[in-house]
C-alpha cells in the first residue's frame, strides 16, 4: 500500500522522463491509496499534455482507461479542514499537496512523489518516500 502522487501516476503511464520513483517500467499499483483531489490532478495533466501536442486526446483517455483499470482508492475527505490547514502551513505545502500528506500519515502509508520540494516536506513530518 502506498499514497500515489498524481504527477508520479501520469509520468508512470506515460512513460515519461525515464525512471519513476517506482522504477523503471513500474505499472500503477493496485493498492495505491490517493487523495480527492487526485483525478482532478491527472486530468489537468493529461489536458495541459493534450495542449502541448505530447500527447492526442485519444491517448489521453486510454490513459484515464488504464487508471480506471488499475484501481486506484480515492480515500474520501476524512480529515478536518484543521488539520489540512496546520498540514500546509507545517510543512510549507499547498493545500492539494498537503491533502497526499495527511492521508499517508493517516494511513500509514509511504508517498510515491518525485518532487524534491514534497519529499522534504514528508521527511519534515515523519512520512516516508518512495
Amino acid at each position: 500500500m502506498l499514497v500515489l502522487d498524481a504527477s508520479t501516476a501520469v509520468r508512470i503511464l506515460l512513460d515519461d522522463e525515464g525512471a519513476s520513483a517506482l522504477g523503471d517500467g513500474a505499472a500503477i499499483p493496485g493498492a495505491a491509496l490517493v487523495p480527492p483531489n487526485w483525478v482532478a490532478e491527472v486530468v489537468a495533466a493529461l489536458a495541459r499534455a493534450v495542449r502541448d501536442r505530447r500527447l492526442s486526446p485519444a491517448r489521453a483517455e486510454a490513459v484515464l482507461g488504464l487508471l480506471r483499470e488499475a484501481g486506484v482508492q480515492v480515500v474520501d475527505d476524512r480529515e478536518p479542514r484543521g488539520a489540512l490547514l496546520a498540514t500546509a502551513l507545517a510543512t510549507g505545502s499547498n493545500a492539494h499537496d498537503a491533502a497526499y500528506l495527511l492521508l499517508a500519515v493517516e494511513v500509514g502509508a509511504p508517498w510515491a512523489t518525485e518532487d524534491a520540494a514534497l519529499r522534504r516536506a514528508a521527511e519534515r513530518i515523519g512520512v516516508a518516500c518512495l
